[in-house]
């Protein structure tokens, strides 16, 4: 198991000009074709699920499933003042540990870079390019999650190529981290 850092956010250093979600995706490639053994099963969590998808659109040698945790951004949240939304609301009802995870990772990424990023994400129609990647998706979220809706997951799943949703009752957005062990569950039985 691999967790990348990609540009801008955590370790990663921040390019000159801020990359697309395209561009993340041939990013993510390089780093993938580097390491070796593909094809990979791609875990994307918010901004991540796009750029795992658009991965497995331009690049399907290198991808054999998809998970995409909560993935933005919800039709019905496509504005940047819309998801900034969402993201407090959530922020309220999430565990102090998912917050402070959070904060610090905006904190790394700067706000100017992350209002760059947050261009590209809503102009990202997730929707339509889901459905045109071949390989099975996991959509994963929360039942408690603001940001990746039911209505949201379920279009996501819909679409998708040999998909499920699972929901996880009582998590919210960051799933991934109040429960881990389920959504590992999940990515196992997918993988």
């Amino acid at each position: 198991m691999w967790s990348i850092d990609l540009p801008g956010f955590g370790s990663a250093p921040k390019p000159a000009s801020a990359p697309d979600v395209g561009e993340m995706a041939n990013a993510l490639g390089r780093v993938l074709e580097g390491v070796g053994g593909p094809p990979f099963v791609m875990i994307g969590h918010s901004m991540g699920a796009q750029w795992v998808t658009e991965l497995a659109r331009l690049r399907p040698d290198l991808v054999r499933a998809l998970v995409l945790i909560g993935p933005v951004v919800d039709r019905e949240h496509r504005s940047v003042l819309a998801q900034f939304r969402a993201l407090v609301v959530d922020a309220l009802r999430e565990t102090p540990s998912v917050n402070g995870l959070v904060l610090m990772a905006y904190l790394r990424c700067g706000p100017r870079y992350f209002l760059r990023q947050a261009r590209y994400m809503v102009r990202y129609r997730l929707e339509e390019r889901i459905a045109e990647v071949r390989v099975p998706a996991l959509v994963v979220r929360g039942g408690r999650d603001v940001v990746a809706g039911a209505r949201w997951s379920r279009l996501l799943r819909d679409r998708a190529n040999r998909s499920r949703l699972v929901t996880f009752a009582r998590h919210r957005y960051a799933v991934q981290h109040t429960a881990p062990r389920e959504v590992a569950a999940a990515i196992r039985e997918l993988a």
